[in-house]
């Protein structure tokens, strides 16, 4: 492997922890909100699956080194690779934040 190669595998699985840090910090606040805000929780629940789909992209059972690499077997349809059910965590995930977003936005008192 080159120093390129190795940088870019840094860069991409810190990626990874950091979207994962984030996604346990929001979904920490917005739990913490829930009470005074509607719609929170449910948002919370959104960052804790993509903040799942970030740890598991990175750590999960079956992986080679690099993310993208194992998600461009995905685009054929190779549904025996962990990564082919990652996906759907991280769309899960992003649906139910939009949900929540929804949610909140209907609440709030202009």
């Amino acid at each position: 492997m080159t120093a390129g190669v190795i940088l870019s595998l840094i860069i991409e699985n810190a990626s990874y922890v950091i979207i994962f840090l984030a996604c346990a910090y929001g979904a920490y606040i917005n739990i913490k909100q829930s009470k005074t805000m509607p719609g929170a929780d449910i948002l919370g629940i959104g960052f804790l699956l993509y903040g799942i789909y970030g740890m598991l992209a990175f750590a999960g059972p079956g992986f080679t080194g690099s993310y993208f690499s194992a998600f461009a077997r995905v685009g054929v349809l190779d549904s025996s690779t962990i990564m082919y059910f990652v996906s759907y965590v991280l769309r899960l995930g992003m649906i139910v934040i939009i949900i929540g977003l929804l949610r909140l936005a209907r609440n709030v008192k202009t």
